[in-house]
């Protein structure tokens, strides 16, 4: 029952070529160092390799959030959506509170009432981020902090018109589907009045329930 000599030397030689493509990881780099690295390499799109980076890190700080928020994402790019679903809900147990990243891609993969659920969740973290860095400012230091709350405000419109489309969509039977969505839409103008996104979903809304002069 032996492989034959003939298969059995092919196998060793692409065995041999794979292990010489895939150099291995340079030893004894910080967790950040790592990261690093990982983040130069999904810069040039090379996720795998990111990937392998994100992998290394996670074994010396396996309950990172980070990390494994970012894991997720280039496993995302990959096309590995169970993989990456994975890995932000195991981000989610370790660190519900410390990221919204992990929950605006679990919302944008999961559908329905669940999608809802995690976007939900993620303007809750970013709402909670925009008042902690609006705390921070003062006459005498802002640095980066305005920069900053703009891009967490314009996330958060993103996700707030993410589930008010849900409302339009998968969700449109669900007894509340109408307000839910307005409030969303609404809140989100608040946040971001000239998001040309935020708009456009609130104009469909409004066709949609045949306001068409609003």
């Amino acid at each position: 029952k032996n492989m034959p000599k003939k298969l059995s030397r092919k196998l060793r030689a692409r065995t041999a070529a794979a292990a010489a493509a895939t150099p291995p990881l340079p030893p004894n780099l910080t967790v950040a160092e790592y990261c690093a690295r990982a983040e130069e390499l999904a810069g040039r799109t090379e996720f795998a390799a990111a990937e392998r980076y994100y992998r290394r890190a996670l074994v010396d700080a396996p309950q990172n959030a980070d990390v494994l928020d970012s894991l997720g994402q280039v496993l995302l790019e990959q096309g590995k959506v169970q993989e990456a679903v994975k890995v932000f809900m195991e981000s989610v147990n370790v660190a519900p509170d410390a990221s919204f990243v992990k929950y605006l891609n679990l919302g944008q993969i999961a559908g329905g009432e669940p999608s809802v659920a995690f976007f939900s969740k993620g303007c809750e973290v970013l709402r909670a981020k925009i008042a902690f860095l609006q705390a921070q400012l003062t006459p005498e230091f802002q640095g980066n902090i305005p920069e900053l709350i703009r891009e967490h405000k314009h996330s958060l419109a993103q996700a707030l018109v993410a589930i008010a489309e849900v409302y339009m969509t998968d969700c449109c039977m669900a007894p509340n589907a109408e307000n839910e969505c307005v409030n969303a839409l609404t809140e989100a103008l608040e946040v971001e009045p000239e998001n040309p996104e935020v708009l456009q979903t609130m104009a469909s809304c409004r066709i949609s329930q045949q306001r068409n002069d609003d």
